[in-house]
């Protein structure tokens, strides 16, 4: 029998959700190569637009986003990347065209079958997650740069924590030398966490 890699959940593509993954893994199941059509579902209740007004309303750092507007809805099914990771998030910068037409910059897109069964502090961190991709470019006055038919400039941020590499290498030759740097951060941060919640 052909083994199926157990999948495992992203937002964008890397974001792990740690919050309900056995039960999301069940109810999505594994990868499958058989195609089917995607529907993409409005978020008519606003649920999703209110969590992600929140989000940046709570957030000091998402502040140039109150220059964008942002939809927000959900995808059925949910799907996979080309490593096998479950997608639970996607953020999308609108093409100049949907964003002419229809005021809309970015659009915040949740997989319906693993949003249902995510914890409320789960579903906030991924949203977290996905809005900190959309950027805005501000200028040295901290204000939005405008291409010349004065669109408000923006892009999409990749992950600047990655590591790409295999378990087994780490342990046959150690971590290399930017990985030794990623390690000692999410050690650190790890810690001052604990701390905090320790403290509270």
């Amino acid at each position: 029998m052909k083994q199926v890699r157990r999948p495992r959940i992203s937002g964008s593509g890397m974001h792990r959700i740690r919050k309900n993954i056995g039960d999301v893994v069940k109810q999505v199941g594994a990868p499958t190569h058989k195609k089917e059509p995607v529907i993409y579902i409005p978020d008519i209740k606003g649920k999703l637009e209110k969590l992600g007004k929140r989000v940046i309303k709570e957030d000091k750092e998402f502040k140039s986003l109150g220059w964008v507007n942002i939809n927000y809805c959900y995808r059925r099914p949910a799907r996979f990347d080309k490593d096998g990771f479950l997608v639970a998030g996607q953020a999308r910068r609108m093409p100049v065209q949907a964003r002419d037409l229809f005021k809309v910059d970015f659009v915040i897109e949740m997989a319906r079958d693993v949003w249902k069964h995510l914890s409320k502090e789960a579903r906030h961190r991924l949203m977290w997650h996905e809005l900190r991709h959309c950027q805005v470019v501000l200028d040295e006055a901290s204000q939005p740069e405008r291409d010349r038919h004065g669109r408000v400039k923006i892009k999409l941020d990749s992950h600047d924590l990655v590591v790409k590499t295999f378990r087994e290498e780490v342990r046959k030759f150690g971590t290399a030398g930017h990985e030794k740097a990623i390690a000692k951060f999410l050690r650190k941060q790890a810690k001052a966490k604990a701390d905090e919640l320790n403290d509270a």
